[in-house]
């Protein structure tokens, strides 16, 4: 099979990421045995040197710039129309490949079924536990993430791969219409892709023997502070539930929890969620849009989740 593999860039130059990830990544590539590769950096709108830099070092890697800064959903939807192969690899300019990992990722695409794999994913020093399978359970009307932790071993499904260090199936990609840009600037869009494709009874898969490892939030953290993220983080969330949980029960208990929680917040002081909640409501009318003109689903949110 043959990949494209993309990568997301923002200053990755000024602060050390591409100087280190790249070399790892045309490694890589050139391990890669069982079909043909390519290396596509979109940058997106730099103020530093990334473009040069790449040309001068790394000739083989296609360089594609938008015309505005994107952000990490709309980059990546920008750089998989360049991407002329099947099996996409999806890459913040902050990860490093574990040399013979291209060909473990690739092998789960011969089930037709599978639209993503997920890696597991270490910290730059190669031995720190950052992330891996994941469930989910909705829980007083709140969609919750579970990480199971390191103790994985075999192959499973997942309720989600990690947007910047996962593969997709490129036709299946572009029939969902990639990364939803309602989360703009960051965070959740790789949960809502991956459930959207759950819904159709596709399957994300979780291998515990393809490693990548992350600078964890390198790049986030120098254009936003921690309470910035967390109130985006936030934000997304009830995006997420409100666009994708069809439940009926679950909608129900969402709504009564949300303002029981926000009541209790008023009291302790704290208003990220309430600050969060407003701010979701100006994503309203695309979530209208949304849930009325997509696709029939074809799998239900109580199935999902027990399924995984």
């Amino acid at each position: 099979m043959n990949i494209s593999i993309f990568i997301t860039n923002w200053n990755g130059y000024k602060h050390g990421y591409l100087q280190e990830a790249l070399p790892s990544i045309v490694e890589a590539s050139k391990n890669y045995t069982v079909g043909k590769y390519e290396i596509i950096l979109v940058d997106d709108q730099s103020d530093d040197s990334s473009v040069e830099f790449v040309k001068n070092n790394f000739p083989q890697v296609k360089i594609v710039i938008p015309e505005k800064n994107l952000g990490f959903q709309g980059a990546s939807n920008f750089a998989v129309k360049y991407c002329q192969y099947e099996i996409l690899i999806s890459l913040n300019n902050d990860i490093k490949l574990e040399k013979n990992v291209l060909d473990k990722i690739v092998r789960h695409f011969e089930d037709r079924d599978v639209f993503a794999v997920s890696t597991r994913v270490l910290l730059w020093d190669e031995k720190t536990y950052l992330a891996g399978k994941r469930t989910a359970k909705i829980e007083k009307g709140h969609f919750k993430l579970i990480d199971v932790g390191d103790s994985i071993t075999d192959v499973s499904e997942t309720i989600f791969a990690t947007g910047g260090a996962a593969a997709f199936r490129k036709s299946m990609y572009d029939e969902l219409g990639g990364f939803d840009t309602i989360y703009y600037p960051l965070y959740w869009e790789d949960v809502d892709l991956c459930y959207r494709a759950l819904t159709h009874r596709w399957k994300v898969i979780y291998d515990p023997s393809c490693l990548m490892f992350h600078k964890h939030q390198a790049t986030i953290k120098k254009m936003y502070d921690g309470e910035k993220i967390g109130i985006i983080t936030a934000r997304n969330s009830y995006v997420f539930f409100w666009k994708n949980i069809t439940d009926l029960r679950f909608i129900i208990d969402h709504i009564f929890y949300t303002f029981i929680f926000h009541i209790r917040d008023v009291f302790r002081l704290q208003f990220r969620f309430i600050i969060a909640w407003f701010m979701a409501l100006e994503k309203i009318p695309a979530i209208i849009k949304y849930r009325i003109t997509s696709q029939k689903i074809n799998q239900r949110d109580r199935d999902i989740l027990n399924r995984l």
